[in-house]
């Protein structure tokens, strides 16, 4: 019987910080804890100006139930997407295949009282994003600023957002709609409070975990 086991806040803590330390500070970067991609949502996320990244945390006292539907949530978003786990699920993980190639692999252990993170598999770009769920991200005016962007505003702004996120969605290439969805990001701030770490404008806050 494992007798150290990690929870979700053991694990979410350290990966913060260790993310933390990686990202970027010529541009503007955020971690967000619990975005939400699709239908479901994203433990931790990262946000660049370059790319997006998705981390999906299993501890020791979860399960793998809805880990096929939240690969593909979080494929039709993220750029780079990675699975943190534990012992207790790894072997299963990768005997039957539960992520895709193209995902990264972090194992949490703790050593000497310390939880650790190392990287089994790093992840490669993600051939799956879906343009819909990008466009069913953004907020009701960045979709009318993005189609004001465009020139292609005209007969929807009166409209709801399904016709917005349409028109968008036709007039725009995936490489564009995901600069939209990377910069209305970025550019909202600090909207989450607590859940929000904006590099260069905040204190790291996963001392808050």
């Amino acid at each position: 019987m494992k007798t150290n086991l990690l929870y979700d806040i053991d694990i979410r803590k350290t990966l913060c910080e260790e993310l933390y330390k990686q990202l970027p500070t010529k541009f503007k970067s955020m971690i967000i804890n619990e975005l939400i991609v699709g239908k479901s949502i994203a433990d931790v996320s990262v946000i660049t100006e370059k790319n997006v990244s998705l981390f999906e945390i299993k501890s020791d006292m979860d399960s793998l139930v809805r880990l096929s539907k939240q690969v593909k949530d979080y494929d039709s978003v993220g750029d780079y997407c990675s699975l943190v786990t534990t012992d207790t699920f790894l072997q299963k993980i990768q005997d039957r295949s539960l992520v895709p190639d193209h995902w990264g692999i972090l194992k949490a252990s703790i050593i000497d009282g310390k939880v650790i993170l190392e990287s089994i598999r790093q992840p490669v770009y993600s051939p799956e994003v879906n343009p819909g769920y990008l466009a069913q991200s953004l907020w009701s005016d960045e979709l009318i600023e993005h189609l004001e962007d465009i020139n292609n505003l005209y007969g929807v702004k009166s409209k709801n957002n399904w016709h917005k996120r349409q028109r968008l969605i036709e007039n725009t290439t995936i490489n564009e709609l995901k600069r939209m969805y990377r910069n209305s990001h970025l550019k909202r701030g600090n909207w989450r409070d607590n859940d929000t770490i904006i590099i260069g404008e905040l204190k790291n806050e996963c001392e808050r975990l």
